[in-house]
C-alpha cells in the first residue's frame, strides 16, 4: 500500500489550515461561527398562504393561513397578521408557525411591497424576528428574510402568496 499520497494530502491540508488566507475564505464566517460554539443554525423554507384584506382609507388589515416546510420545523401551518400603510406600503405584523407536533414559533415582521406586475401581482420583502415559541421552540431567537409574491383578486380582497425565506435560528439550547 502506498502511503506517500496520503502523507502529502495530510500535509497539504495542514498547511492550508494554517494559511493566513483562511480568514478571507468564503467559508471563514461559517467556520468561525461553529468554532466559537455559537448555536445559530440555518433556517430556510417556503410556504403558500391564502389571505383576506380589509381596506380602510389609510390601511389594509391582512390575515392569512397557509402551510409550508422549513428546516428545524419540517412541515408547518402558518398564520399571518399584517397591517399595511397604503400610502407607503410599509407593513408590520406577525407570523406564527405551528410544527406538526404542535410546537409554535412566534415572529414579528416588518417590510414592504417592492414591486407590482400588472394587472394583479405584488412582490415584496419582510424581515422576520423570532421572538420565542412553545415547546422545544420556547427559547428560540433569530432573524430571517422572506421574499414573497402575491396574486391578488381585487374584486374579493383575497390573495394567494408564495414565499421563500432564509436566515438563522437559535433554538436556545
Amino acid at each position: 500500500m502506498n502511503r506517500i499520497p496520503l502523507v502529502f494530502s495530510l500535509a497539504a491540508l495542514a498547511l492550508a489550515a494554517c494559511s493566513p488566507d483562511t480568514a478571507t475564505s468564503p467559508r471563514a464566517p461559517l467556520a468561525a461561527k461553529f468554532a466559537r460554539g455559537a448555536s445559530e443554525l440555518p433556517f430556510r423554507g417556503k410556504f403558500e398562504l391564502r389571505s383576506q384584506a380589509v381596506r380602510t382609507p389609510t390601511t389594509l388589515q391582512i390575515t392569512g393561513m397557509g402551510e409550508g416546510t422549513a428546516t428545524h420545523l419540517g412541515r408547518f401551518e402558518l398564520a399571518m397578521t399584517e397591517l399595511v400603510v397604503r400610502a407607503t406600503t410599509q407593513a408590520t405584523g406577525t407570523l406564527v408557525f405551528t410544527a406538526a407536533n404542535g410546537d409554535q414559533l412566534f415572529t414579528t415582521i416588518t417590510g414592504s411591497q417592492t414591486g407590482f406586475v400588472p394587472p394583479n401581482v405584488a412582490q415584496g420583502t419582510f424581515v422576520a424576528t423570532i421572538v420565542g415559541g412553545t415547546g422545544r421552540l420556547a427559547a428560540a431567537t433569530g432573524t430571517f428574510t422572506v421574499q414573497w409574491s402575491e396574486v391578488i383578486d381585487f374584486a374579493t380582497g383575497t390573495g394567494v402568496w408564495t414565499a421563500a425565506f432564509d436566515g438563522d435560528i437559535n433554538l436556545g439550547k
